[in-house]
């Protein structure tokens, strides 16, 4: 009988300061006010058209915001799915490599930016009409992604590798990989390597 070995796992963590890049990221949360709204058109009811004012929009682009721990964040599985369809692009599978790595926690803090400016956009719906899009954008921003990864199956070097060329990909609203392409949300590794 022919023995199989089977390599233990070495997990290992890593902290990166990502930096995005000009002309800087915009950020679309589903507000909790949307969410109620869409709930009453699934139950069949109307909602009623509210007043679009100054107050209206403002409480538009804050509630856009992708909040954390009293500061603002973006979405983990944002950078996770850059890197996985980089990972796809090299040539291996994307089922396989997503357990390769995870980034850790709900959201990766943004640790520094200038402020934001509340952005309106023209956007054209599903049913092909159009509206306004009332969004915040930062135009300078950094953030700490902190990556667990298995050093049995994919080397830092090459974590860091796949974070910087998912980069190019953007995260968040009008990126460059997403249905609609734009040039936010990209950014570049500025630290890595720090356990």
């Amino acid at each position: 009988m022919e023995k199989v070995l089977i390599k233990p796992s070495r997990y290992k963590k890593v902290k990166i300061t990502v930096v995005g890049q000009p002309p800087g990221l915009i950020m679309n949360q589903f507000s909790e006010k949307a969410k109620g709204d869409m709930g009453k058109i699934h139950k069949g009811e109307k909602n009623q058209r509210e007043a679009r004012d100054e107050e209206w929009i403002k409480k538009k682009w804050e509630g856009a915001l992708h909040r954390h721990n009293g500061g603002y964040g973006i979405p983990s599985p944002a950078f996770k799915a850059g890197m996985i369809r980089m990972i796809k692009q090299r040539g291996a599978k994307m089922v396989d490599a997503n357990t390769w790595f995870f980034v850790i926690g709900e959201y990766c803090p943004i640790t520094k930016h200038s402020g934001w400016e509340g952005r309106c956009d023209r956007v054209r719906l599903s049913n092909k009409s159009t509206d306004l899009a009332y969004r915040p954008w930062f135009k300078e921003w950094e953030a700490e992604v902190t990556i667990e990864y298995d050093e049995s199956l994919i080397s830092k070097e090459t974590l860091l590798s796949l974070l910087e060329d998912a980069g190019r990909l953007g995260v968040l609203e009008w990126r460059p990989s997403s249905g609609r392409p734009g040039p936010y949300g990209t950014y570049r590794i500025k630290t890595g390597g720090k356990k």
